[in-house]
Protein backbone atom coordinates (compact mmCIF):
# COMPACT_ATOMS: atom_id res chain seq x y z
CA UNK A 1 0.00 0.00 0.00
CA UNK A 2 1.26 3.01 -1.19
CA UNK A 3 0.26 6.83 0.33
CA UNK A 4 0.89 10.58 -1.05
CA UNK A 5 1.21 13.23 1.51
CA UNK A 6 1.08 17.09 1.31
CA UNK A 7 4.61 18.84 2.15
CA UNK A 8 2.80 19.54 5.64
CA UNK A 9 2.26 15.50 5.87
CA UNK A 10 -1.45 15.93 5.16
CA UNK A 11 -2.52 12.50 3.84
CA UNK A 12 -4.12 12.96 0.13
CA UNK A 13 -4.37 9.35 -1.02
CA UNK A 14 -3.46 6.03 0.06
CA UNK A 15 -4.32 3.27 -2.35
CA UNK A 16 -3.28 -0.56 -2.91
CA UNK A 17 -0.82 -2.05 -5.43
CA UNK A 18 -1.80 -4.40 -7.89
CA UNK A 19 -0.39 -7.86 -8.82
CA UNK A 20 3.05 -6.28 -10.74
CA UNK A 21 3.29 -3.88 -7.71
CA UNK A 22 2.40 -1.07 -9.56
CA UNK A 23 0.02 2.32 -8.37
CA UNK A 24 -1.76 4.90 -10.06
CA UNK A 25 -2.25 7.73 -8.91
CA UNK A 26 -4.85 10.40 -10.48
CA UNK A 27 -5.85 13.32 -10.48
CA UNK A 28 -3.18 15.13 -8.36
CA UNK A 29 -3.03 18.78 -8.61
CA UNK A 30 0.64 20.21 -9.85
CA UNK A 31 2.01 20.43 -6.06
CA UNK A 32 4.83 18.88 -4.84
CA UNK A 33 4.21 15.23 -2.90
CA UNK A 34 5.72 12.50 -0.76
CA UNK A 35 5.04 9.10 -1.72
CA UNK A 36 5.71 6.75 1.23
CA UNK A 37 5.11 2.79 1.36
CA UNK A 38 3.28 1.66 4.34
CA UNK A 39 2.33 -1.76 6.03
CA UNK A 40 -0.59 -2.89 5.92
CA UNK A 41 -1.53 -5.38 9.32
CA UNK A 42 -3.60 -8.71 8.25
Amino acid sequence: MLQILKKDNKEVVKLDTDESDTVIFEALCFEKYKVEEIQVLN
